[in-house]
C-alpha cells in the first residue's frame, strides 16, 4: 500500500472475483478483509458465515473480520467462533 495505512475491505455485494481483484489491488499489505452481507437488517439465512472460512483459505496472510447487520444477539458471537477477528455490528436499538 502506498499510504502505509491499514485498509479494511468489506465484501458486501461483491463476487469472489471482485474480492480477489480488491485484495490484489491492495497488494495484501496492511489489509483486513471483513465478510459482510449487504441486506440491512440481514435475515439469518443470508449471513453466509461459511464465507469466512473460504476467505481465510484464499488469503491466509490477511486478517479476517466480520461486519454484521443481523438483528438479535443469537448470532453475534458466531463469527468469533469461526476465527473471525475484528467485528463490526450495525444494530439500531429498535431492531436489536
Amino acid at each position: 500500500m502506498r499510504t502505509g495505512r491499514p485498509l479494511i475491505v468489506s465484501t458486501g455485494m461483491s463476487t469472489i472475483e471482485e474480492i480477489h481483484d480488491g485484495v490484489e489491488a491492495a497488494e495484501r499489505q496492511g489489509l483486513l478483509i471483513a465478510h459482510a452481507a449487504s441486506t440491512y437488517p440481514c435475515p439469518v439465512g443470508q449471513l453466509n458465515l461459511r464465507m469466512i472460512h473460504t476467505l481465510e483459505a484464499a488469503y491466509a496472510e490477511c486478517p479476517m473480520g466480520y461486519s454484521g447487520h443481523e438483528t438479535g444477539a443469537a448470532l453475534t458471537c458466531r463469527p468469533a467462533q469461526l476465527s473471525s477477528s475484528p467485528m463490526a455490528m450495525d444494530k439500531p436499538l429498535d431492531l436489536a
